[in-house]
């Protein structure tokens, strides 16, 4: 067995989250039963959105039934398809202190370019619970950061009573962060033990472990516009 190292425990992340968000300017408290739900936007062919929305649905519903609040910035005062007049540091200021008020962070990755960089950087940086959904159909880029779980979710209707186990599951632990075989993990506290979340997940829900298929097409994505060259 692998041997784990801790580089935060709870008492730790409460410290570096307290200066972490020091240097963004936000001053906010986490909800242990909230997710930022990250969706594609700006990036999102007129097309694809409707398939977008529909998923972002299906998880809402799924985080709903395991008791989880959702902010959904799709449907937000924000959202660039209803406030073209924000300013990109205004929008940057509300999304970074949303994702920081909610432990969870979890959204689908449909496109190539996840649409949700910024955001996800946010969440990475400051120990959320990440738990990002994969359409096994869907090639997506290879760089996928650690310290987050990622499922394989075929059907979202068919598997959504399992994803709400997942998550109804990880609201027992307080999160973390480690190593494992030189790997940054994301770490569960509980009773005086620590795991590693990953692990524990796709032990206990092996047929949602994500597995990449270098193989399968991406979205073909198209536009309207053409740049100068």
């Amino acid at each position: 067995m692998s041997e784990i190292k801790v580089v935060m425990d709870p008492k730790k992340r409460k410290e570096y989250l307290d200066f972490y968000m020091k240097l963004l300017g936000i001053e906010v408290e986490e909800d242990p039963n909230c997710a930022y739900c990250p969706v594609s936007l700006t990036s999102t062919p007129e097309e694809l959105k409707p398939a977008v929305a529909a998923r972002q649905e299906q998880l809402k519903k799924i985080l709903d039934s395991a008791k989880i609040t959702t902010y959904d910035p799709r449907t937000s005062k924000y959202s660039p398809d209803m406030n073209k007049d924000a300013t990109p540091q205004e929008v940057f200021t509300v999304d970074a202190g949303k994702v920081l008020s909610s432990r969870f962070f979890s959204g689908n990755n449909l496109l190539p370019s996840t649409g949700f960089g910024t955001e996800q950087g946010i969440a990475l940086s400051s120990n959320r619970m990440a738990v990002i959904l994969m359409d096994p159909a869907v090639r997506i880029s290879r760089m996928l950061p650690s310290h987050a779980i990622y499922l394989q979710a075929a059907n979202l209707d068919a598997q959504a009573e399992r994803i709400s186990q997942v998550f109804t599951m990880l609201k027992e632990y307080e999160p973390g962060a480690g190593i494992c075989d030189k790997h940054p993990i994301l770490l569960g506290f509980k009773g005086g033990h620590h795991v590693n979340l990953e692990a524990e997940i796709y032990n206990s829900f092996p047929e949602l472990k994500y597995q990449y298929d270098g193989n399968v097409p991406i979205i073909d994505l198209h536009t309207t516009r053409k740049l100068n060259y």
